[in-house]
């Protein structure tokens, strides 16, 4: 049985790992967990860079592919926080030197508009009224554990293998979209050449699915309500991608615009 002392420590270990640049075995290796403690831990590792100056941005959801969900055993994604200081802007360069073995994801976004809370209607028509803006984004995702291997308990304790993320320049409004973002095509592109296609459709049926779970889960595991200005990425609509020192990588959705990254060394 896993004390309090416990998961503060486990929170040190893996704000240790991301500081070094350092890959560690599978806490569950050494802890036995479940996923309210994960999430507690979640909450202490957040603490604490807040506490070294780091801001609150938003919000991101993982195991949103079905795929995913099988693989992890899993019937409902996992959500991770967002910091202003791993906002990268659209084109700017990343130096791997500071990631242990990144990947990169295609994603949307939201930047909320307005409060939402379990109590509101949730249905996609409503959620998409609590909305400022949709627009494309990369995340550069990378596990604090060796070889990228993780069990639930794990990864959500990492903070769903959190590290970067760019939002593409342009910004749209859901509602002066003539087409459905369910059948806007997306590509991710490495070095010029395409690595995968998709549609938003593939984030859980729906992206703004993606958001409802979200704000149910937020409230479930946190007891907190999102807030207007905070950025959601809604979970991968690609598998990741490694990526490596020299990339240029660019994420294209209709409708939303582009988004690029380079990686240096």
């Amino acid at each position: 049985m896993v004390t309090e002392h416990d998961l503060v420590t486990m929170s040190q270990i893996l704000l240790a790992a991301e500081t070094n640049v350092e890959a560690i075995p599978r806490l569950t290796e050494r802890y036995a967990f479940d996923i309210e403690q994960a999430y507690r831990v979640q909450a202490f590792l957040i603490d604490e860079k807040i506490k070294k100056g780091m801001r609150l941005a938003g919000y991101k959801m993982g195991l949103t592919s079905p795929q995913k969900m099988k693989q992890m055993q899993v019937s409902s994604p996992v959500f991770g926080v967002l910091t202003a200081e791993t906002l990268l802007e659209d084109g700017a360069s990343l130096k791997k030197k500071k990631l242990i073995h990144p990947r990169v994801e295609l994603e949307v976004a939201f930047v909320l508009g307005d409060s939402i809370t379990p109590e509101d209607d949730l249905t996609p028509e409503a959620l998409a009224k609590k909305i400022a803006y949709t627009t494309v984004a990369l995340e550069i995702i990378d596990s604090r554990y060796q070889d990228f291997r993780f069990t639930l308990p794990d990864v959500i304790a990492d903070n769903t293998s959190a590290a970067y993320y760019v939002l593409g320049s342009h910004f749209a409004r859901l509602d002066d979209m003539k087409a459905s973002l369910l059948h806007f095509g997306a590509q991710l592109w490495i070095n010029g050449t395409l690595q995968a296609v998709g549609t938003p459709a593939n984030v859980l049926g729906h992206p703004l699915t993606a958001l409802a779970s979200l704000v149910r889960q937020l409230h479930q595991y946190r007891g907190e309500t999102l807030k207007p200005g905070q950025i959601v990425l809604t979970g991968g609509i690609t598998e990741a991608f490694a990526v490596e020192a020299g990339d240029v990588i660019e994420g294209v959705i209709d409708h939303l615009g582009s988004v690029r990254i380079k990686v240096s060394e």
